[in-house]
């Protein structure tokens, strides 16, 4: 994949300056894009299970190129809700565009700025940490860094993680445990980083106090600027792009558990994450699809994440298993015979596609 193909990111944000100016209906035209040209696209191109080889690897990891798509996203995000703050505390603008704004920045916030701070997450490079929590500032969910880092990767696949969705687990459910649960890990996680380097809880140390912090003070500044309508905004696009987030948190591993033995889970490993290789839709994702090797290298840049078909596979790409999480009974009719397979297999050592009784 040519570093070019990873910039079709940057057709999100520039869909949210032209429909702005094109009008309400062009609003729609982000949903058409993530749940319909995509997802057609993707089933029109087929998968892509070419993984690059070592020397390919030291070649990718070198180029620079890959690095910059993700670090111009994060001034374009700003810029892009800085715009759009603006724009929705002035009086003549309509309740059509004020809400064709939130779902157009929620969703670009959720879909793909989101994924991008979650990739420069895991890189070690602290200017890289940073922008991620840049990223992570702009929705309100900085705790997130160090729950998803230090909770969930460690932690996946096991009762004890609260990004780990069960099996009939509804995805309403999910998101009342997930939620809460994911920032109670976070503080106890950071407690016990301010315990063993002998800080107090209750310190400029802690991270979580500016996590939780810095997001007010922006609101108030929002307010100070453009009034109660800007403010709004900004809560309003973070809580969209919060879902969205979580939402994909529950298909990535819905079902998949780590087994005990002797009181130890076995370890991480292919079978844990659910995946797709399906073309387009990777380009888009910075290859976020390929989730069983991110889990097993959490440092490997995406421009090299590999795809082995003996994983987990989804039945198509992210777009169309987001809306089909939102239909509980469906969700169930469709993957918990899969899951059911994959459970199956880890006994039998064939593959995670169900079996024709299975879906009866």
């Amino acid at each position: 994949m040519s570093w070019l193909g990873y910039t079709l990111v940057y057709l999100a944000p520039l869909l949210t300056f032209c429909s702005y100016w094109g009008g309400n209906l062009y609003y729609g035209l982000m949903f058409l894009l993530t749940f319909g040209l995509i997802p057609l696209f993707d089933e029109w191109l087929g998968d892509d299970w070419v993984n690059p080889q070592p020397e390919q690897e030291k070649t990718l990891k070198k180029t620079a190129l890959y690095s910059w798509v993700l670090y111009g996203f994060v001034p374009v995000q700003i810029g892009l809700l800085l715009w759009a703050c603006f724009l929705v505390s002035r009086p003549t603008e309509s309740l059509g565009r004020w809400l064709g704004l939130l779902f157009m920045v929620g969703m670009i916030n959720g879909g793909f700025s989101i994924n991008i701070a979650h990739e420069l997450s895991h890189r070690k490079n602290k200017l890289e940490q940073n922008l991620a929590k840049l990223l992570w500032f702009r929705v309100g969910y900085m705790h997130f860094q160090i729950e998803h880092l230090l909770g969930h990767h460690p932690r996946m696949g096991t009762p004890e993680d609260h990004a780990t969705a069960r099996l009939g687990e509804s995805l309403y459910q999910f998101y009342a445990r997930c939620i809460p649960g994911s920032f109670v890990s976070a503080w106890q996680i950071e407690k016990e980083r301010l315990k063993q380097k002998g800080y107090a809880v209750v310190s400029w140390h802690n991270q979580m106090f500016w996590f939780i912090g810095l997001p007010l003070i922006f609101c108030g500044v929002l307010y100070g600027l453009w009034g109660w309508q800007a403010s709004l905004f900004y809560f309003l696009q973070a809580l969209i792009a919060i879902f969205t987030l979580e939402t994909v948190n529950y298909l990535e591993h819905y079902g998949l558990e780590r087994r005990q033995s002797a009181g130890r889970y076995e370890k991480i490993g292919l079978q844990h994450s659910w995946n797709s290789s399906r073309r387009l839709s990777n380009y888009f994702l910075h290859k976020l699809q390929r989730h069983s090797d991110h889990h097993l290298y959490a440092h490997r840049p995406y421009q090299i994440l590999r795809a082995f078909p003996e994983a987990p596979q989804l039945p198509t790409g992210y777009g169309w298993m987001v809306l089909l999480a939102f239909l509980p009974p469906l969700w169930y009719r469709i993957m918990n015979p899969r899951v059911l397979a994959c459970r199956q297999r880890e006994e039998t050592s064939q593959s995670c596609e169900p079996q024709a009784e299975l879906l009866a």
